[in-house]
């Protein structure tokens, strides 16, 4: 993707993510750079397969809320009510969010659905060194 093209799709989606009132969150991850070029390739993805299964064509706005309301804030809900935060208190949210997205999506790719509370389950008792975080999360999510 040439440069000026990009630059368009990100003065693009931020005009959507203001319009759309896509919730604080993605408008403070929106000031980073390396988050809006993360993003960006989240949501060509999104409409990427999107459009794979509809006889129309998604316009980058349509993904954009598509993308926000499917997959951002499911996603920001169920780390937000799970350990993940606690079990990882000095990863970064992005890094944390860059990471569960993908590993649901390798468990969903071409599968049956498996919901982002699961994944961040699986997630902290895979990944936390946090004994105490793991046990509880076992027991209790």
């Amino acid at each position: 993707m040439e440069k000026k093209e990009l630059e368009e799709k990100k003065k693009m989606i931020l005009q959507a993510v203001e319009k759309n009132n896509f919730g604080e969150q993605l408008k403070e991850i929106m000031t980073n750079e390396d988050a809006v070029n993360l993003i960006l390739k989240y949501i060509n993805m999104h409409k990427w397969l999107i459009n794979e299964n509809v006889k129309f064509e998604y316009s980058c706005t349509q993904a954009t809320f598509s993308w926000f309301e499917n997959v951002f804030k499911p996603l920001i809900y169920a780390m937000e009510n799970s350990l993940v935060y606690k079990a990882f208190p000095n990863h970064s949210k992005l890094g944390m969010f860059n990471e569960i997205s993908y590993l649901h999506y390798m468990k969903t790719a071409g599968k049956q659905y498996v919901p982002y509370e699961v994944v961040c389950k699986e997630y902290i008792l895979e990944k936390s060194k946090k004994r105490f975080i793991k046990f509880i999360t076992k027991r209790f999510y």
